[in-house]
């Protein structure tokens, strides 16, 4: 989902957490498998378009600290759905689950988009520190 936080939230982008979401009000079982399908398609889209966008965004003495962020965030932002998911299963059904995972997804890149906009933004508008090489 960084492509469609970065680059203003793109259907294809944004189809990860609208497949999600559809898939909680699917009227059956072959309908929220299309859903998942079209969530899978968003995934795809966004496993390639991500690293090559930090790539190319972020200067190169920056990439290995921003991959780090980067990784680490996905870890721990799934760690967490795993969790609640399981609460919210417990406590309510699938279908609740699916709709609360998509609206989520998709807020995330309504909130967290300009905020990360502006930050790529200002790591690369940023000098560059010089290059020493060592001995």
């Amino acid at each position: 989902m960084l492509v469609a936080l970065l680059k203003g939230g793109h259907l294809k982008e944004r189809s990860a957490g609208i497949g999600t979401l559809a898939t909680g009000l699917a009227p059956n079982v072959i309908a929220a498998g299309g859903m998942q399908a079209m969530a899978g398609v968003g995934n795809g889209f966004d496993n390639v378009a991500t690293p090559t966008l930090i790539q190319r965004l972020v200067p190169p003495a920056m990439l290995g600290r921003v991959f780090g962020l980067f990784g680490t965030a996905a870890f721990a932002g799934s760690t967490l759905a795993y969790v609640l998911a399981g609460v919210l299963l417990d406590a309510t059904s699938p279908r609740a689950t699916f709709i609360v995972g998509g609206v989520g997804a998709i807020a995330s890149v309504l909130v967290i988009g300009p905020l990360l906009w502006r930050a790529i933004h200002q790591i690369s508008a940023a000098p560059s520190a010089p290059h020493h090489d060592s001995p």
